[in-house]
């Protein structure tokens, strides 16, 4: 995971939710990538954390000032954390990284061990792969591989083995000098260097929210055009992680799912009693 002073609380409340449902058999190690000014207060709230979680361990990693010369203003440089995996965590062979905006409701065990073969990194298909137009700017084929970043499996030794992190690097400086349009920069990134070595997962492993509000499959065409009947179903009844794309459950009690964001938030909250 990585964060930022800003948004602590959802991350702390996506760990609670994993620990809380892990098999009595799995044990959870999180690693969260945090920026340079991470406050105490905040490592403190962590470190708290940790104690109480009796199936976790919780480790955090200062990013120091790493990809400050892409931060743009209305993004910070930790969703940019997770195109570093492979050196930060060097001793793993593979991981799952998530969003903080992520709710945990099954053990992740099954998902930690997807084959996804000789690919770097597997994950959910994301809406904007109806963008074809969006192609050019990554300098890819087509958009039919494209994932959403915010709940992923990474084939790490691939990954090293194959020097990806440096090539995410070079991809972003050549779309700063460019002035690409990029659409999420981490996101593009990883589509656009991992370009035909992304596996996609079932729905159920990063369930957006967004693609869960309409009752029946055949009611949205733009669900069938973009997920298959099986998958789509089997996320909405069956979801592992939840993802919060866009608006967001402690902002607003209207969005899918934001009662059992509070669950999770009210249990951290006691924790901290």
């Amino acid at each position: 995971m990585a964060t930022d002073n800003n948004y602590v609380t959802p991350t702390l409340v996506s760990i609670v939710s994993a620990s809380e449902n892990a098999s009595p058999n799995t044990k959870l190690r999180f690693y969260i990538m945090v920026t340079n000014d991470f406050s105490e207060e905040n490592k403190v709230k962590v470190q708290k954390l940790d104690e109480k979680l009796e199936n976790s361990v919780i480790t955090l990693i200062n990013m120091g000032d790493a990809f400050k010369e892409f931060e743009k203003s209305f993004w910070g440089t930790a969703m940019y954390y997770r195109l570093k995996i492979g050196s930060m965590l060097k001793d793993e062979s593979k991981c799952i990284y998530l969003d903080s905006d992520t709710l945990v409701l099954k053990d992740l065990t099954e998902m930690f061990n997807l084959d996804i073969g000789e690919n770097y990194v597997a994950g959910v298909l994301d809406g904007y792969r109806q963008c074809e137009e969006h192609a050019s700017e990554l300098e890819i084929s087509d958009m039919s591989q494209y994932i959403c970043s915010g709940s992923l499996v990474w084939n790490l030794n691939k990954v090293r083995e194959d020097i990806i992190e440096e090539k995410f690097e070079q991809f972003l400086k050549k779309a700063t000098r460019e002035n690409k349009s990029l659409i999420f920069p981490d996101q593009d990134a990883i589509n656009a260097v991992c370009y035909r070595k992304i596996m996609d997962m079932p729905f159920k492993y990063g369930a957006i929210v967004g693609l869960m509000y309409c009752s029946k499959y055949d009611k949205d065409p733009y669900l069938y055009k973009l997920i298959d009947r099986d998958n789509w179903e089997d996320g909405v009844k069956n979801p592992v992680v939840l993802h919060f794309v866009g608006k967001k459950p402690w902002n607003s009690h209207k969005v899918k799912f934001s009662d059992l964001w509070e669950k999770y938030y009210s249990n951290l909250e006691k924790m901290f009693m």
